[in-house]
């Protein structure tokens, strides 16, 4: 009564998380491959199927279904210590847009998640030309460290940060640059003060 894909899904939402290999009457690339998508860790195809292809199969499933566990606690991890960071941190894509934030850029930047998801990450400079040079600096660099810049709030405050940048690679090869920001406004200010005075 159900396809493959449909008890697939159905499997998903339940929680299902044992490996599944899909058996196939045909070979259909296009189900296989939707199949593959939705988290099938192989597919076999009835009429060729052997006791070596089965042995070999259910090997490379429990294999594969063990290091997707392995990088699915890893990201979790790495989730769990973003997240009880007091710093600030985006993720995004070399396009600029944003994918993953934390509770401290909300809070930091006034903006829900909807809205953070939404934009471009010069949308954040105040000047423009802040932004290019932090456009230049990465193009011959992995690593920008204390990176001084006014960013903008969703209330249109303006507020002085230093941002850590870094290129990196996901697991499926996509690059992405990370960005950790801490609000320096009151110290530069402490600081400007504390000169000041000495002069005074």
């Amino acid at each position: 009564a159900k396809t493959c894909i449909d008890l697939l899904k159905m499997a998903l939402e339940r929680g299902v998380s044992c490996p599944i290999v899909l058996l196939t009457g045909k070979g259909d690339q296009h189900i296989d491959l939707e199949a593959m998508r939705l988290g099938a860790m192989d597919y076999l195809v009835k009429s060729e199927l052997d006791s070596e292809k089965l042995n070999r199969c259910i090997r490379y499933s429990l294999e594969r279904a063990e290091s997707v566990r392995r990088l699915r606690e890893s990201e979790t991890r790495l989730r769990n210590i973003f997240e009880h960071m007091k710093d600030a941190v985006l993720l995004k894509r070399p396009n600029g847009l944003i994918f993953y934030h934390n509770t401290a850029a909300l809070t930091l930047l006034g903006f829900d998640e909807t809205d953070i998801r939404q934009l471009h990450f010069r949308d954040l400079f105040v000047t423009v030309s802040d932004y290019d040079r932090y456009v230049q600096a990465l193009e011959h660099r992995d690593l920008l460290d204390h990176f001084d810049a006014l960013l903008l709030r969703k209330n249109n405050e303006r507020t002085l940060c230093s941002l850590h940048i870094s290129r990196h690679t996901d697991s499926e090869g996509l690059p992405y640059i990370m960005i950790v920001i801490q609000d320096i406004t009151t110290r530069k200010k402490l600081e400007r003060d504390r000169l000041l005075a000495e002069k005074a």
